[in-house]
C-alpha cells in the first residue's frame, strides 16, 4: 500500500487494517528468530529422535547420530541458562559428542579391527547408555520446570524414560523381532507428544532469552563438520592399512632347492607351506627325517 492510499483511509479503516496486520502471522522464517523456545526446541527434539533411534543401513548409524549431537548442542545451548536441568542435558550433550568423535575417528582406521579396540568401543557404547537415559531425565524435566514458569500443569515426558529402558534391556538381551517394528512406531508418537508439549508451551506465550554464544550456529557446524572432514581425510589416508614391507618372491629352480623340496614332500610335509618358504628356508630343511 503506497503513501497516497494510506492517507485516504479514513480512522475506521485504519484500525481495521492494523489489527488485519497484528493479526496476520508472522512468515514461517522470521517465526523462529522471534520465538527462540520454538526453535531451540525444534532442535532439541529432532536431535534426540536422529541419537536415540539409529538405523544399520545405507550408513544411517553415522549420518544420524551425527547430525542430531549438532542438534543438541545448539538445541541446549540456547537453553542452557532456563532451568538447570536443560544446563545439565547440554553438558551431557557435550560428553555425547566427544565420545562419538572418539569412536568415528578410531573406526575410520585399521585398528579399529584389533580385538582390544573393539573392546575398548563396545565398553564405551554400554557406559554411554547411563548419559543417554540421564540426558531424557534432564529434558523432561527441564520442560516440567518451564510448564511451572508458564502456569501450566507439568505433565508428559515419563514415555520416552520407559521406552528407552525397553530399549536398553531389548539390547542387552539381543533381541530382534517384530516387537522391534512396534517400539520404532511407539516412538514416533513419543516424540510427537513432546512436539505437543512444546507447542503448548510455545502457544501459552512462552518465551526465552537466548543465551549470548561467541560462536554463531553456522560457525559452530562448520567447525563441527571440519573435525569429522579430518579425522576421515586421516584415517582413511594414513591409518587404513598396516604397515607391511611385501617383497616380490621370485620361483625358484635351482636344482638343489627342487632336490630338497621333493625329499620334503616325500616326508609328508605340507607344499602349500613350502610354496611360502624362501631358498634359504627351504635348503636349511636338507637332511631333514
Amino acid at each position: 500500500m503506497t503513501d497516497k492510499e494510506i492517507s485516504k483511509l479514513n480512522e475506521q479503516e485504519f484500525d481495521l487494517l492494523l489489527e488485519d496486520i497484528i493479526d496476520r502471522p508472522p512468515p514461517a522464517d522470521l517465526a523462529d528468530v522471534f520465538t527462540p523456545w520454538r526453535k531451540a526446541m525444534n532442535r532439541v527434539l529432532w536431535g534426540t529422535g536422529l541419537t536415540t533411534l539409529t538405523l544399520n543401513f545405507w550408513n544411517l548409524d553415522v549420518i544420524m547420530p551425527a547430525i542430531g549431537l549438532i542438534l543438541l548442542i545448539l538445541g541446549y545451548r540456547a537453553l542452557r541458562n532456563e532451568n538447570k536441568w536443560f544446563k545439565t542435558a547440554y553438558v551431557i550433550s557435550w560428553i555425547r559428542i566427544i565420545w562419538w568423535l572418539i569412536a568415528f575417528a578410531i573406526n575410520v582406521t585399521v585398528y579399529s579391527e584389533e580385538s582390544n579396540v573393539r573392546a575398548f568401543l563396545t565398553v564405551g557404547t554400554y557406559i554411554l547408555l547411563i548419559p543417554g537415559f540421564l540426558l531424557l531425565v534432564s529434558l523432561r524435566n527441564g520442560i516440567r520446570t518451564v510448564q511451572k514458569k508458564a502456569d501450566l500443569p507439568p505433565h508428559g515426558g515419563n514415555g520416552m524414560l520407559v521406552w528407552y529402558l525397553i530399549i536398553i534391556i531389548l539390547g542387552i538381551m539381543n533381541f530382534n523381532g517384530t516387537v522391534v517394528w512396534g517400539l520404532i512406531v511407539a516412538y514416533t508418537f513419543i516424540l510427537r507428544n513432546l512436539y505437543k508439549l512444546s507447542k503448548e508451551l510455545d502457544e501459552a506465550g512462552y518465551t526465552i532469552s537466548p543465551t549470548p554464544v561467541k560462536i554463531s550456529d553456522n560457525t559452530a557446524k562448520g567447525i563441527y563438520a571440519s573435525v569429522i572432514l579430518v579425522a576421515m581425510v586421516f584415517g582413511y589416508g594414513f591409518l587404513n592399512k598396516y604397515p607391511m614391507d611385501w617383497q616380490p618372491v621370485q620361483e625358484e629352480t635351482d636344482a638343489m632347492v627342487n632336490e630338497v623340496r621333493l625329499e620334503l614332500i616325500e616326508l609328508g610335509f605340507p607344499e602349500y607351506v613350502l610354496n611360502d618358504m624362501t631358498k634359504e628356508e627351504i635348503l636349511s630343511c636338507e637332511g631333514a627325517t
